[in-house]
């Protein structure tokens, strides 16, 4: 090496003037969609005279004012509104070039759960079919009372389903100062965003359960549901962990399909010790089809 290279490469080895910075903002962010869609509870619940009542459209303007729920920066440089609309919100950045991006869909009326019937199933059911090439994964928000028969009812409707769907709602509604909605729905947006669970889920308190594994155990608590005879899912703690080895893995790739008009004339026998051969055959109720 010459004594002129050697010159040339003291001063590169010497150089010390800063490199220029990254714009971040012009760096390629994946954006994953999920769309949510509200069928009321008490999750979007507000207090009128006649006890908690659902809102209509109250609840995305809502959430747009919770910075845990929304990044109102990340709306305005990437003109968000612009091409998705209004009722579509971003969470903040949790994961290196990955934003959830979740629209809500409300569906009219806005139901206690103790209204539920298996129309609206259908209704919710139709939703997802409508939607299911548009976005990665789906939230429902539903009332606390029957999500458990949602959530099951859902999970035989929806055939050959390869994306998450998660129920969740809470026990406050959102707009309280001490609420376990905000949680609830965080949890359940990370999860279907981040991983591919091909089942109906149900989410509440950092849990995610089977839907049709599940039951509504304690209406007086942040942790309201159980799965006896099946581990959760998953478990959001300091990390959210999946218990992938419990997983429902499909091993077809039919088109996703649902199945309505369900049949609402079911008889429940329940069987005891001592219950007699007559009892099991007593003919069924002229508007009773089917007996479980």
């Amino acid at each position: 090496m010459t004594e002129e290279e050697n010159g040339e490469l003291g001063r590169a080895l010497s150089y010390t003037e800063p490199a220029p910075a990254l714009d971040i903002r012009c760096r390629p962010m994946a954006e994953v969609w999920v769309l949510v869609i509200n069928t009321g509870g008490t999750i979007g619940m507000v207090p009128q005279s006649q006890g908690l009542v659902p809102e209509a459209k109250k609840l995305a303007e809502a959430l747009k004012k919770m910075t845990i729920l929304h990044d109102a920066t990340y709306v305005k440089e990437t003109q968000l509104y612009n091409r998705l609309g209004a009722d579509t919100l971003v969470l903040p950045s949790f994961s290196q070039n990955k934003r959830i991006i979740y629209t809500i869909l409300e569906l009219s009326p806005l139901l206690d759960s103790s209204n539920m019937t298996p129309s609206e199933w259908d209704k919710i059911a139709r939703c997802l079919e409508a939607n299911y090439e548009k976005y990665d994964g789906f939230v429902i928000l539903h009332g606390t009372d029957t999500m458990a028969y949602t959530s099951s009812a859902l999970s035989f409707m929806c055939e050959n389903l390869g994306k998450t769907v998660i129920l969740t709602g809470s026990q406050i509604p959102i707009y309280e100062l001490r609420n376990d909605g905000r949680a609830n729905l965080l949890g359940a947006l990370l999860i279907a965003g981040q991983f591919v669970i091909p089942e109906v889920c149900l989410y509440f308190d950092n849990k995610l359960y089977r839907g049709n594994r599940v039951t509504k155990m304690d209406a007086g608590s942040f942790s309201a549901f159980s799965s006896p005879n099946l581990p959760p899912l998953a478990n959001a703690e300091v990390d959210i962990i999946i218990n992938w080895e419990t997983i429902w893995r499909a091993n077809t790739m039919k088109k996703f399909e649902i199945h309505m008009n369900m049949n609402s004339n079911v008889g429940l026998l329940r069987l005891f010790p001592g219950i007699t051969a007559t009892a099991v055959s007593l003919p069924l109720p002229q508007n009773i089809s089917e007996q479980v």
